[in-house]
């Protein structure tokens, strides 16, 4: 298989929900029926999830569909309650094929102010 990814970087605060797209290049998704799809967390070589299922003992994350592509098919990880340990870099695998690298950055002590002027 000829297939390309690119890195994307994802930024969010802490507390909040992030949801990481397992997507190509052309914003597809690539399915082979065969090949289960899982998400990696490289940092600490964990496989998250097999499919629609959570491998590991994490009530913050699951498996959703989002409105990036066919339901069916969709393997959005959504981490809830985002914790400074969660920034890394995740990958989307579907066989021996990264369909996606995401990169999560937590910004820490970051403030929203609002000018009334």
């Amino acid at each position: 298989i000829d297939f390309t990814y690119q890195l994307e970087t994802v930024r969010t605060l802490m507390g909040t929900v992030v949801d990481l797209p397992c997507m190509d290049k052309n914003n597809t998704i690539i399915i082979n029926p065969m090949d289960k799809l899982i998400w990696l967390r490289d940092n600490t070589a964990d496989i998250l999830s097999l499919d629609r299922t959570i491998t590991i003992p994490n009530n913050r994350l699951s498996i959703v569909s989002s409105s990036y592509g066919n339901d069916d098919y969709d393997r959005t990880l959504r981490i809830k309650n985002v914790e400074e340990k969660d920034s890394g870099l995740y990958r989307c695998v579907q066989g021996d094929v990264t369909i996606a690298e995401v990169l999560l950055e937590i910004l820490v002590g970051v403030q929203c102010v609002q000018n009334d002027k």
